[in-house]
């Protein structure tokens, strides 16, 4: 009889050992240090740039998926933003399926959503078109502003002169160079307009480090290019690229906004 006690006590130790091992098992977190310095456990960013959103913490959306159409494998979204004054003419790029709007276009010349101008025109930059909805030309973009870890800014700013920083939080390098653009809020179109030079102009090929985990300034002057810049709402647009391999390379375009006083 004290023979089947001494097993039962036995067992009985053994599964309260393993029990409470389990319950003080540390449970793992990602950490990721936002813009703030603070530090979230919610998500982690990978070295594409792409956020993985845990469990238990998916950021709120409200479920509708932006205009977008495909061209020339290049997906366009919608950014927002209007032209004024212009007319249905001869597109571009003209539109071949529209799919329903939930979903994202895949294949060139789908589009999730009906617009009177049945296609595109090209915009006032490379990676912008424009399309005709509900009696509105909005403007699409391709590959603006969703770097994600990578993101431009500016420090300071003059009339001739301005100084931005590229902040890169990804653990990979990308390149950029010395070209620039710079467009204005016209206050009475309700539009970004670009800048007019001043004189012909080229600039330089050249291809400056924008090492991982660092913030990089860049010093712009434009006056050579525009002339003093008068008080106003402005922006100004780098291009960064993301080479694979020589001739390789994906290309996107990043804004800041500044004021001259």
């Amino acid at each position: 009889m004290k023979k089947i006690y001494s097993i039962m006590l036995i067992l009985i130790l053994m599964f309260t050992f393993v029990s409470c091992n389990e319950q003080d098992l540390p449970l793992e977190k990602n950490v990721h240090m936002n813009n703030t310095g603070v530090a979230n456990d919610t998500s982690t960013v990978d070295d594409a740039g792409s956020t993985n959103h845990t469990e238990g913490n998916v950021p709120e959306t409200n479920n509708k998926i932006p205009l977008h159409f495909m061209i020339d494998g290049r997906l366009y979204v919608d950014t927002g933003e209007t032209v004024q004054g212009l007319k249905c003419g001869v597109m571009d790029r003209n539109f071949d399926k529209v799919i329903p709007q939930d979903q994202i276009p895949s294949v060139d010349g789908e589009v999730n959503f009906e617009s009177e101008s049945n296609g595109a025109q090209s915009g006032r930059r490379e990676n912008r078109m424009i399309a005709c909805v509900d009696g509105t030309w909005r403007i699409f973009a391709y590959n603006e502003n969703n770097l994600g870890g990578v993101t431009l800014s500016v420090k300071e700013a003059s009339p001739s002169k301005l100084t931005v920083i590229f902040q890169n939080q990804l653990r990979k390098e990308f390149t950029y160079g010395a070209w620039f653009m710079i467009e204005q809020y016209d206050e009475t179109l309700k539009e970004w307009v670009p800048v007019e030079p001043i004189c012909e102009y080229a600039f330089v090929s050249v291809a400056y480090p924008l090492k991982a985990a660092k913030e990089t300034e860049q010093e712009i002057k434009f006056d050579w290019l525009y002339g003093k810049l008068e008080t106003g709402k402005y922006r100004v647009i780098k291009d960064v690229l993301d080479v694979k391999s020589p001739g390789d390379f994906d290309q996107y375009w990043l804004m800041a906004e500044f004021t001259i006083e």
